[in-house]
């Protein structure tokens, strides 16, 4: 998937993480972006939850296998994991020297939560750099629902 592409991040599906990362807080949230490239965009189709089972969830979070496998291969037509997703319950939405080190950089857009104000959650999508130590800010845009319409939400949606 090319990232030079603009992000399109519909209202339910931004939504619908928002929620799930609340939800879990003061649990390091996680889960995928499904999504697909049309008209010159790449479009997040779908948020997937998936449990963090890291031994530390408050500081930490490990993705179950388990319920990744699905997701990993899909049938042609279906969208593919184009974002992995977690929160900072606590923290700015910007990746901590532990994020980068993921094993996941080929994913094309990382996405962070911060839940450090619950009233105003944060939202940031990078590009993380093999290797583990660069990392490039990505533009988003939100698809208001039923509108039509895109509007800039690069860090926040209230």
């Amino acid at each position: 998937m090319d990232m030079d592409r603009p992000i399109i991040l519909p209202e339910p599906v931004y939504r619908s993480l928002i929620r799930y990362c609340s939800e879990q807080s003061p649990r390091e949230a996680c889960g995928l972006l499904l999504g697909s490239e049309a008209q010159g965009a790449l479009h997040m189709e779908r948020f997937v939850p998936v449990p963090n089972i890291a031994e530390r969830p408050k500081h930490h979070f490990i993705m179950d296998p388990a319920a990744l496998i699905p997701f990993l291969y899909p049938s042609p037509g279906e969208p593919a994991p184009a974002g992995i997703v977690h929160s900072h319950p606590r923290a700015a939405a910007v990746p901590s020297p532990e994020d980068l080190a993921t094993p996941w950089s080929d994913i094309p857009s990382h996405w962070i939560v911060s839940l450090a104000d619950p009233c105003t959650p944060v939202v940031r999508a990078y590009r993380y750099e093999a290797g583990g130590r660069k990392y490039t800010e990505l533009t988003w845009r939100l698809l208001r629902g039923g509108s039509g319409q895109a509007g800039d939400a690069e860090s926040s949606v209230q």
